[in-house]
């Protein structure tokens, strides 16, 4: 915040601070308040990654789909990864971008509830803007194709066969759940 211990409480420049803090990219809302005669109270709101999304760099997305910090070296990467992403596409159509990032983000709510086929058993979530969502197994990448809607259903389908798949993961080209009514696995 700048500010000096003694320093005068009317020569504060609250606006300069609060901007000054919010340039941190942990910091998702800043609140300063002077109470006199010697107060000042800054509250914070910090981000809480979610997610990394690849758009050429590492960085983490929050709760909200807003992408807010490139990683460094040190920093955690424990988290879904989000593909399919651009600066040049953010740049380009950050709405579109944003309802993207949005949308995989109920994804992984989703699959954080789910009991059988769950987080933990994917590597990775692709975006494409014209097919959709596919996401790649843990185990042995193979591509599981959901498209742009109806997830929940789509998941729980997937659920009831991948305990039976998962000694065929490694001769799958592709699991497909983008029907109403099938499941088409291709096998190589």
């Amino acid at each position: 915040a700048t500010v000096r211990v003694g320093e005068e409480m009317l020569g504060l420049r609250l606006r300069q601070m609060g901007e000054h803090i919010s340039k941190n990219p942990w910091v998702a809302k800043v609140q300063i308040r002077r109470t006199f005669p010697n107060t000042l109270t800054i509250a914070l709101q910090e981000r809480e990654p979610v997610a990394v999304i690849n758009m050429g760099f590492l960085y983490y997305v929050d709760g909200q789909g807003e992408v807010f910090k490139p990683l460094t070296v040190g920093d955690r990467l424990d988290y879904p990864i989000l593909t399919g992403f651009s600066e040049e596409e953010m740049a380009r159509d950050p709405a579109g971008c944003r309802e993207g990032v949005r949308a995989a983000l109920g994804l992984i709510g989703l699959l954080r509830d789910d009991q059988k086929f769950n987080l933990a058993e994917v590597s990775e979530i692709h975006f494409d803007k014209v097919y959709g969502f596919t996401l790649f197994t843990q185990r042995s990448g193979v591509p599981v194709k959901l498209g742009n809607s109806d997830f929940p259903a789509k998941l729980r389908r997937f659920a009831r066969i991948y305990r039976d798949l998962q000694k065929d993961l490694p001769l799958l080209e592709y699991v497909d759940l983008d029907y109403a009514d099938r499941i088409i696995v291709k096998k190589v």
